[in-house]
Protein backbone atom coordinates (compact mmCIF):
# COMPACT_ATOMS: atom_id res chain seq x y z
CA UNK A 1 0.00 0.00 0.00
CA UNK A 2 2.74 2.88 0.69
CA UNK A 3 4.81 1.87 -2.19
CA UNK A 4 1.53 2.84 -4.50
CA UNK A 5 1.10 6.24 -2.34
CA UNK A 6 4.88 6.74 -3.16
CA UNK A 7 4.43 5.71 -6.74
CA UNK A 8 1.48 7.94 -7.06
CA UNK A 9 3.28 10.75 -5.71
CA UNK A 10 6.57 10.60 -7.77
CA UNK A 11 4.68 10.19 -11.21
CA UNK A 12 3.50 13.59 -11.64
CA UNK A 13 6.74 15.21 -10.05
CA UNK A 14 8.48 12.43 -13.05
CA UNK A 15 5.95 13.63 -15.79
CA UNK A 16 6.87 17.30 -15.01
CA UNK A 17 10.74 16.64 -15.20
CA UNK A 18 10.64 15.21 -18.36
CA UNK A 19 8.58 17.88 -19.85
CA UNK A 20 11.29 20.03 -18.73
CA UNK A 21 14.13 17.71 -19.98
CA UNK A 22 12.26 17.76 -23.27
CA UNK A 23 11.62 21.62 -23.43
CA UNK A 24 15.09 22.02 -22.41
CA UNK A 25 16.58 20.49 -26.09
CA UNK A 26 14.03 22.80 -27.93
CA UNK A 27 15.83 26.13 -28.99
CA UNK A 28 14.35 29.20 -30.45
CA UNK A 29 11.01 28.86 -28.86
CA UNK A 30 9.50 30.95 -26.15
CA UNK A 31 6.45 30.46 -24.11
CA UNK A 32 3.31 32.04 -24.24
CA UNK A 33 0.31 31.84 -21.45
CA UNK A 34 -2.66 33.83 -23.21
CA UNK A 35 -4.92 35.50 -20.30
CA UNK A 36 -7.22 33.03 -18.44
CA UNK A 37 -5.55 29.78 -20.52
CA UNK A 38 -5.08 26.28 -18.21
CA UNK A 39 -2.24 25.35 -20.58
CA UNK A 40 1.23 26.33 -21.85
CA UNK A 41 1.86 26.64 -25.83
CA UNK A 42 5.18 26.66 -26.97
CA UNK A 43 4.95 28.57 -30.70
CA UNK A 44 8.53 28.74 -32.57
CA UNK A 45 10.54 32.01 -33.42
CA UNK A 46 10.31 32.94 -36.84
CA UNK A 47 13.56 32.97 -39.02
CA UNK A 48 15.65 36.20 -39.03
CA UNK A 49 15.47 37.63 -42.38
CA UNK A 50 17.90 37.61 -44.59
CA UNK A 51 19.57 41.48 -45.44
CA UNK A 52 18.70 42.77 -48.68
CA UNK A 53 17.29 45.46 -50.82
CA UNK A 54 14.02 44.58 -53.36
CA UNK A 55 14.89 45.73 -56.34
CA UNK A 56 12.62 49.04 -55.98
CA UNK A 57 14.20 50.22 -53.18
CA UNK A 58 17.53 49.58 -55.30
CA UNK A 59 16.09 51.40 -58.68
CA UNK A 60 15.38 54.43 -55.82
CA UNK A 61 18.50 54.64 -54.21
CA UNK A 62 21.03 54.75 -57.67
CA UNK A 63 17.97 57.30 -59.16
CA UNK A 64 18.88 59.59 -56.32
CA UNK A 65 22.61 58.57 -56.43
CA UNK A 66 22.92 59.57 -59.94
CA UNK A 67 20.83 62.57 -59.97
CA UNK A 68 22.90 63.83 -56.91
CA UNK A 69 25.99 63.47 -58.95
CA UNK A 70 23.97 65.05 -61.87
CA UNK A 71 23.69 61.87 -63.96
CA UNK A 72 20.11 59.57 -65.18
CA UNK A 73 19.40 56.60 -64.93
CA UNK A 74 18.09 55.94 -67.94
CA UNK A 75 20.77 57.29 -69.84
CA UNK A 76 23.07 55.51 -67.43
CA UNK A 77 22.26 52.25 -68.40
CA UNK A 78 22.54 52.55 -72.51
CA UNK A 79 25.61 54.96 -71.75
CA UNK A 80 27.60 54.56 -68.69
CA UNK A 81 28.12 56.67 -66.37
CA UNK A 82 31.63 58.14 -64.90
CA UNK A 83 31.78 59.46 -61.15
CA UNK A 84 35.41 60.04 -60.84
CA UNK A 85 38.36 61.78 -58.61
CA UNK A 86 35.47 63.22 -56.35
CA UNK A 87 36.81 61.93 -52.86
CA UNK A 88 33.45 59.58 -52.77
CA UNK A 89 33.40 57.03 -50.19
CA UNK A 90 30.89 54.13 -48.98
CA UNK A 91 27.62 54.30 -47.27
CA UNK A 92 28.17 53.67 -43.79
CA UNK A 93 27.64 49.59 -43.55
CA UNK A 94 23.89 48.83 -43.02
CA UNK A 95 22.57 52.18 -43.55
CA UNK A 96 20.66 53.45 -46.80
CA UNK A 97 21.39 55.82 -49.17
CA UNK A 98 20.66 59.21 -47.75
CA UNK A 99 20.05 62.26 -50.49
CA UNK A 100 22.70 64.25 -50.96
CA UNK A 101 25.39 62.58 -48.97
CA UNK A 102 27.08 61.74 -52.59
CA UNK A 103 28.31 58.01 -50.89
CA UNK A 104 28.15 55.01 -52.71
CA UNK A 105 24.90 53.53 -52.20
CA UNK A 106 24.73 50.14 -50.36
CA UNK A 107 21.85 49.61 -52.25
CA UNK A 108 22.43 46.64 -54.84
CA UNK A 109 22.68 47.86 -58.37
CA UNK A 110 19.54 47.38 -60.02
CA UNK A 111 18.67 45.21 -62.91
CA UNK A 112 18.17 48.26 -65.40
CA UNK A 113 21.78 48.60 -64.94
CA UNK A 114 23.09 45.09 -64.63
CA UNK A 115 24.54 45.07 -67.86
CA UNK A 116 25.54 48.85 -68.38
CA UNK A 117 25.84 49.90 -72.03
CA UNK A 118 29.23 52.05 -71.76
CA UNK A 119 32.13 53.03 -69.52
CA UNK A 120 31.35 52.48 -65.91
CA UNK A 121 34.17 54.73 -63.98
CA UNK A 122 34.65 54.91 -60.03
CA UNK A 123 38.22 55.86 -60.26
CA UNK A 124 39.97 57.98 -58.19
CA UNK A 125 37.43 57.85 -55.29
CA UNK A 126 37.99 57.03 -51.56
CA UNK A 127 36.09 53.30 -52.02
CA UNK A 128 37.31 50.27 -49.66
CA UNK A 129 34.70 47.85 -51.45
CA UNK A 130 32.27 48.02 -54.43
CA UNK A 131 29.39 45.27 -52.98
CA UNK A 132 26.80 47.49 -54.13
CA UNK A 133 27.71 46.17 -58.00
CA UNK A 134 27.29 42.88 -57.30
CA UNK A 135 24.07 43.47 -59.36
CA UNK A 136 26.69 43.57 -62.42
CA UNK A 137 26.76 41.77 -65.19
CA UNK A 138 28.50 42.99 -68.18
CA UNK A 139 29.89 46.50 -69.24
CA UNK A 140 29.97 47.54 -72.31
CA UNK A 141 33.09 49.34 -72.61
CA UNK A 142 35.73 49.88 -69.61
CA UNK A 143 35.38 49.25 -65.77
CA UNK A 144 37.65 51.57 -64.32
CA UNK A 145 38.35 51.40 -60.45
CA UNK A 146 41.60 52.30 -59.88
CA UNK A 147 43.07 54.40 -57.59
CA UNK A 148 40.10 53.49 -54.72
CA UNK A 149 42.00 51.88 -51.06
CA UNK A 150 39.82 48.74 -52.22
CA UNK A 151 40.63 46.07 -50.25
CA UNK A 152 38.66 43.53 -52.35
CA UNK A 153 36.47 43.70 -55.28
CA UNK A 154 33.95 40.85 -53.81
CA UNK A 155 31.10 43.18 -55.52
CA UNK A 156 32.11 42.40 -58.94
CA UNK A 157 31.22 38.26 -58.31
CA UNK A 158 28.34 38.42 -61.10
CA UNK A 159 30.12 40.23 -63.61
CA UNK A 160 30.53 37.81 -66.96
CA UNK A 161 31.93 40.11 -69.57
CA UNK A 162 33.71 43.66 -70.03
CA UNK A 163 33.71 45.08 -73.56
CA UNK A 164 37.07 47.22 -72.67
CA UNK A 165 38.97 47.02 -70.04
CA UNK A 166 39.41 46.88 -66.27
CA UNK A 167 41.16 49.65 -64.63
CA UNK A 168 42.55 47.91 -61.56
CA UNK A 169 45.37 49.49 -60.41
CA UNK A 170 47.24 52.15 -57.90
CA UNK A 171 45.81 50.11 -54.86
CA UNK A 172 48.69 47.69 -54.32
CA UNK A 173 48.70 48.71 -50.67
CA UNK A 174 45.24 47.42 -50.00
CA UNK A 175 43.65 45.07 -52.52
CA UNK A 176 44.51 41.85 -50.61
CA UNK A 177 42.53 38.95 -53.22
CA UNK A 178 40.75 39.30 -56.57
CA UNK A 179 38.06 36.90 -55.02
CA UNK A 180 35.08 39.08 -56.76
CA UNK A 181 36.43 38.28 -60.45
CA UNK A 182 36.11 34.71 -60.33
CA UNK A 183 33.52 34.36 -62.90
CA UNK A 184 34.86 37.06 -65.23
CA UNK A 185 35.72 35.22 -68.44
CA UNK A 186 35.83 38.06 -70.98
CA UNK A 187 37.77 41.45 -71.15
CA UNK A 188 39.56 43.18 -73.72
CA UNK A 189 42.57 44.18 -71.49
CA UNK A 190 43.15 43.57 -67.78
CA UNK A 191 45.56 46.32 -66.22
CA UNK A 192 46.63 45.86 -62.55
CA UNK A 193 48.99 46.85 -60.32
CA UNK A 194 52.12 45.87 -61.23
CA UNK A 195 53.03 45.73 -57.30
CA UNK A 196 50.01 43.17 -56.31
CA UNK A 197 50.83 40.53 -54.12
CA UNK A 198 47.58 39.40 -52.36
CA UNK A 199 46.04 36.14 -53.19
CA UNK A 200 45.91 34.75 -56.16
CA UNK A 201 43.11 33.12 -58.29
CA UNK A 202 42.74 29.25 -58.61
CA UNK A 203 43.45 28.07 -62.10
CA UNK A 204 40.39 26.32 -62.37
CA UNK A 205 38.17 29.76 -62.00
CA UNK A 206 36.33 30.98 -65.42
CA UNK A 207 38.90 33.76 -65.26
CA UNK A 208 42.13 32.08 -65.15
CA UNK A 209 40.85 29.51 -67.80
CA UNK A 210 39.04 31.82 -70.42
CA UNK A 211 41.13 34.67 -70.36
CA UNK A 212 44.49 34.48 -71.67
CA UNK A 213 48.08 36.00 -70.41
CA UNK A 214 47.59 38.08 -74.09
CA UNK A 215 45.50 39.85 -72.27
CA UNK A 216 47.51 41.04 -69.82
CA UNK A 217 48.15 44.82 -69.96
CA UNK A 218 51.69 43.94 -67.94
CA UNK A 219 52.91 41.90 -71.14
CA UNK A 220 53.74 45.42 -72.59
CA UNK A 221 54.58 47.10 -69.28
CA UNK A 222 56.67 44.83 -67.14
CA UNK A 223 56.79 45.67 -63.77
CA UNK A 224 54.51 48.24 -63.93
CA UNK A 225 51.42 46.39 -64.39
CA UNK A 226 50.48 42.75 -63.26
CA UNK A 227 51.36 39.43 -65.30
CA UNK A 228 48.51 36.62 -65.57
CA UNK A 229 50.93 34.49 -62.98
CA UNK A 230 50.99 37.61 -60.48
CA UNK A 231 47.34 37.06 -60.79
CA UNK A 232 46.73 33.13 -61.39
CA UNK A 233 47.83 30.12 -59.62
Amino acid sequence: MMIKKITALLVPILTVLASQAAFAEVSNYEIRLPSGADTVTTVAEAAPSTPGYTDAESVAAWTQFLSDKGKDINTAATSGFSISSQAMGNTASGQVYATGSGLLPNETIPSSLSATGGTLALSGNTLTHVDSLSGLSSVGADLMLHANPLTNVDGLINLTTIVGNLHLYQNSGTLTNLDGLANLTSANLLIFDGAYAGTKLAASTPFCTNIPASKYFGLSSPGAFAVKSQICL
